[in-house]
C-alpha cells in the first residue's frame, strides 16, 4: 500500500484493524485473511492498471502474481473469482499492450503468461494432474458429468443471496459481538456480519463522494479531475457481483478482500494531493488517521479484551479447551480416522461433535501422550468419511 499507493504505513493499519473482521482473524489461526490478503493484493493491481494509461512495470505485474498465487492456493472459494478478475485484468493488459506499440513480442509474453497461470493456480492444475478435478476433492459437474470427489458439501441457500449478503454487509440481524467465524447459538444470526455497518456506511458515502467530486469537476469548462475515483467506484461495483451471487453470500470471512479493497480504495483517494483541499483540508491522512483512530477504539473496546490483549494462555489448557479426550482416547494406532465436526461456539465440550475450528488439535502431533501416529481429517456428515473410521461412532 505504501510502495504502490503512497498511502502512509499507520493509517492503513489504524483503517485495516477497525474492520472487525481483519482483527479477529489477524488474532486466531483462521487462514481465510491470508487467502483474503491475496485477493486484495490482485484486486487492487488490477484497479491501478484500469486508472493509469500506461503498461505496468514488471514489479507490479510480480506483485499481481503474487497475489494471486497466495489466493488461489490458500481457498479453494477464491480460485473462480482470482480466475474472473485475471481475465478482466488480462483484457486491460492486452488494450494497454496494442495502444502502448511495445516492442516486447507475443511469443515472449505468450510463455510468459503460461508459466505464471501454472504458478498462480498450482493447487487446481496438481488436483487436475493426480485426481481428475481441479476442486478436489469438492465435488463439481462439468458438462453433465460428475467429477472425481469425495465432498459433497451443502451450500447454505436460505432466503435471497443479494439480500443474505446485504443484511450481512451492514449487520441486519447479526451477532451482537465479533468473531472470527461469526458465529452465534441463533440460527438467524449465525455466521452474519464482521465488517461492521456503520463502517461500511462510512467507507460507501465517502467513496461515492469522491467519484461524485470528480464528475461534477469533469463537468466544468477547461478542467479534468482525472479518474481515481470514478475507476475506484466501478471497481468497488464490480467487486460486489461474486459475493452478491455467492452461495454463503452471508458468511463474510470468505468475502473480506471486499472490505479490505473499499476501505484501501478511500485511502488512497485520501492520500492524493489534489483531494488535500477538500472539506476544509479536513481529507488529510493526518486528519483521516484520527478519524479511523476513533473507529479502531470502538473496535477494541468491544473485542479488544480478547483479540488485541495477550491471552498467555497455554497450549496445554489451549487443547483441554478445544479438544474432547474421549474422542482422542477412541483412536488406535495406525487408524485412520474421520472425525464429525461442525461450526459451533466455544461451549467445544457440551456438544456431541467436535468443533471444526478445532479440529486441528486432534492431530497426533498435539497428542505425544499417545506415543503413536495415526491419520485423521474433519468431516461435517458421515458420508464424506468413506472407509475411515468415524468419530464419535453414534450421535
Amino acid at each position: 500500500m505504501k510502495s504502490y499507493f503512497k498511502i502512509p504505513l499507520y493509517l492503513s493499519a489504524i483503517a485495516l484493524f477497525s474492520i472487525p473482521l481483519v482483527l479477529t482473524h489477524a488474532a486466531t489461526s483462521f487462514v481465510d485473511l491470508f487467502g483474503n490478503i491475496g485477493t486484495s493484493i490482485l484486486v487492487m493491481m488490477t484497479y491501478n492498471f484500469y486508472k493509469n494509461k500506461q503498461l505496468p512495470n514488471s514489479s507490479e505485474l510480480i506483485i499481481a502474481l503474487i497475489g494471486s498465487a497466495i489466493a488461489a492456493n490458500t481457498k479453494t472459494q477464491l480460485q473462480p473469482l482470482v480466475f474472473l478478475i485475471l481475465i478482466i485484468a488480462g483484457i486491460r493488459l492486452a488494450w494497454l499492450y496494442k495502444k502502448s506499440k511495445s516492442l516486447v513480442k507475443l511469443t515472449t509474453i505468450i510463455p510468459i503468461t503460461l508459466v505464471a497461470s501454472i504458478i498462480i493456480f498450482a493447487t487446481p492444475v496438481k488436483n487436475t494432474v493426480l485426481y481428475q478435478n481441479p476442486l478436489y476433492p469438492i465435488k463439481i459437474q462439468v458438462g453433465g458429468i460428475v467429477l472425481n470427489h469425495k465432498l459433497s458439501p451443502e451450500a447454505y441457500e436460505g432466503g435471497n443471496r443479494q439480500q443474505n449478503w446485504i443484511e450481512s454487509v451492514l449487520e441486519i440481524n447479526a451477532p451482537l459481538f465479533w468473531t472470527p467465524d461469526q458465529w452465534s447459538e441463533n440460527p438467524e444470526l449465525s455466521r452474519k456480519g464482521g465488517f461492521w455497518g456503520v463502517y461500511v456506511v462510512f467507507n460507501l458515502l465517502l467513496l461515492v463522494g469522491f467519484a461524485l467530486r470528480e464528475i461534477a469537476i469533469d463537468k466544468s469548462p477547461n478542467k479534468n479531475a482525472g479518474n481515481e475515483a470514478k475507476v475506484a467506484l466501478l471497481a468497488a461495483i464490480a467487486m460486489s457481483i461474486v459475493p452478491l451471487n455467492f452461495p454463503q453470500s452471508h458468511e463474510l470471512r470468505y468475502f473480506m478482500y471486499w472490505m479490505i479493497c473499499l476501505v484501501s480504495l478511500n485511502l488512497y483517494l485520501i492520500s492524493l494531493p489534489k483531494n488535500k483541499q477538500l472539506i476544509g483540508r479536513w481529507l488529510q491522512p493526518k486528519y483521516m488517521g484520527l478519524v479511523h483512530t476513533i473507529f479502531l477504539t470502538i473496535i477494541l473496546a468491544k473485542v479488544g479484551r480478547i483479540y488485541a490483549q495477550p491471552s498467555f494462555i497455554t497450549l496445554d489448557k489451549y487443547i483441554a479447551f478445544g479438544v474432547k479426550s474421549e474422542f482422542v482416547n477412541q483412536i488406535k494406532p495406525k487408524e485412520k480416522v474421520c472425525l464429525l465436526s461442525k461450526h459451533i461456539g466455544e461451549n467445544t465440550q457440551a456438544e456431541p461433535t467436535a468443533a471444526l475450528k478445532y479440529a486441528f488439535l486432534y492431530s497426533s502431533y498435539f497428542h505425544p501422550e499417545l506415543d503413536y501416529d495415526y491419520s485423521i481429517r474433519a468431516a461435517l456428515n458421515p458420508e464424506a468419511c468413506g472407509d475411515r473410521t468415524i468419530i464419535p461412532g453414534k450421535l
